[in-house]
């Protein structure tokens, strides 16, 4: 383990501590995917003696450097800097997450705009045709409806909702 973690998966700086760096104990089964994930912090003890050894180390004042004596190293298990890679794992983790729903939230911000475009552009449409060409019966009229067909099905725009606004408006 890094010099840098405190207790199991989080750093001094608060980035993905887990239940046992707040308070609550570290429950088996949490450590067995801690030691799924980085099976060199096991060395050659079971699971009960690093979970003893990291009970111990809580207990002795819960810091890393405890923790690092009370369960040693294997070498090659982090780097000269003295960074883990399930360290770096799992900050990408919380950075890719916070990112995706930063970047979901957006997307559904664009989604209702683009939802609300189609009836505002409508609107105009009808209100320029009653202006232009109330009956659309002109040839210019006419072709522009065969020609932008597709786009004015996106927004909505047809003789029918014209026939009803002119309704609503009598």
């Amino acid at each position: 383990m890094s010099d840098k973690v405190s207790n199991w998966g989080g750093d001094d700086d608060g980035d993905a501590v887990a239940p046992a760096a707040q308070g609550s104990t570290m429950s088996m089964d949490m450590l067995r995917k801690a030691l799924t994930l980085n099976p060199q912090m096991k060395g050659n003890q079971s699971t009960q003696e690093v979970m003893t050894a990291l009970e111990k180390a809580k207990l002795q004042g819960g810091t890393a450097a405890a923790s690092k004596q009370a369960t040693p190293s294997p070498t090659g298990s982090s780097s000269a800097g003295g960074e883990d890679f399930a360290d770096v794992v799992m900050k990408q983790r919380k950075r890719y997450m916070t990112e995706r729903l930063r970047l979901r939230d957006q997307q559904a911000a664009i989604e209702k705009q683009i939802a609300a475009l189609g009836p505002s552009v409508q609107s105009h449409l009808i209100a320029a045709v009653h202006r232009i060409d109330p009956n659309m019966t002109s040839p210019k009229t006419k072709a522009v409806l065969e020609i932008e067909k597709p786009f004015l099905d996106e927004v909505g725009f047809s003789a029918k909702a014209v026939a009803q606004q002119q309704l609503k408006r009598s």
